[in-house]
């Protein structure tokens, strides 16, 4: 619910990635929402790539402009259209909190026929005032890390390292297995191979004595299609519902 457009796309990622996901926490620190849901991860990332939030303006009647506008760049799509650094996020969250503490300490005194508005109007500037308190800390935190940690190498390491060649990796939509073709130990056929990251052991898929290759997930992870080669030709087969 949290991720970038690009990191969804699994495009290069920088600071601006992590800026759209603050402003994505920023979004349900105010409404109390998520500003970007769906009832499957798949719906979610459409969501993310497709869909804007609902303004928080109309989910939070009295919602500061400022703080509506500050998430509404955070949010953006486009990661040029953001905010470029996050020492700018929280320019910005401190100006509004010095803001609405002026705001706060300057309201005039009303008749007692009104006080119940005012009291409103004291907590909602109170309650944003300390709001953006909380965001300038996640904003603070995120800054000190990106100004201060240098980006930490990749660290690569093999995913398989059995006898014979293996290729053709596909991940599903959650990331935790890999299918790939391998000729076996015996390295004598190409086959279907599936295993859990992590896990020293594959599970063969098929047995065909034709070369099986090129395997692919389909979207909602379940399935799996792969190409089956012989000297007549290929074929594309699908294995359902073998999670």
């Amino acid at each position: 619910s949290y991720m970038s457009p690009e990191q969804a796309e699994g495009k290069k990622v920088d600071v601006r990635s992590d800026i759209f996901s603050f402003g994505a926490v920023l979004y349900e620190m105010v409404t109390g929402q998520r500003a970007f849901a769906g009832e499957s991860n798949l719906a979610i990332l459409t969501a993310i790539l497709r869909e804007e939030p609902k303004p928080a303006s109309q989910i939070v009647k009295g919602l500061p402009q400022e703080l509506e506008k500050i998430i509404d760049r955070c949010l953006r799509k486009d990661p040029g259209w953001r905010f470029q650094h996050m020492g700018d996020v929280r320019v910005e969250l401190g100006e509004l909190k010095e803001r609405s503490g002026k705001v706060a300490e300057t309201l005039p005194a009303r008749p007692a026929s009104r006080s119940s508005a005012l009291q409103a109007r004291r907590r909602w500037i109170w309650a944003g005032a300390a709001l953006v308190v909380v965001a300038i800390a996640i904003a603070a935190w995120l800054f000190r890390g990106t100004a201060t940690n240098p980006t930490a190498a990749p660290e690569v390491v093999p995913l398989t390292s059995y006898a014979g060649f293996e290729y053709s990796p596909s991940f599903p939509p959650d990331g935790n297995q890999v299918a790939f073709s391998w000729n076996g130990e015996k390295q004598d056929n190409f086959d279907i191979y599936i295993k859990l990251i992590g896990s020293p052991i594959p599970v063969r898929l098929t047995t065909d004595p034709v070369e099986d290759v090129s395997p692919a997930f389909s979207p909602d992870g379940r399935s799996l299609l792969f190409s089956q080669n012989d000297e007549s030709g290929s074929d594309l087969m699908l294995v359902e519902n073998f999670r």
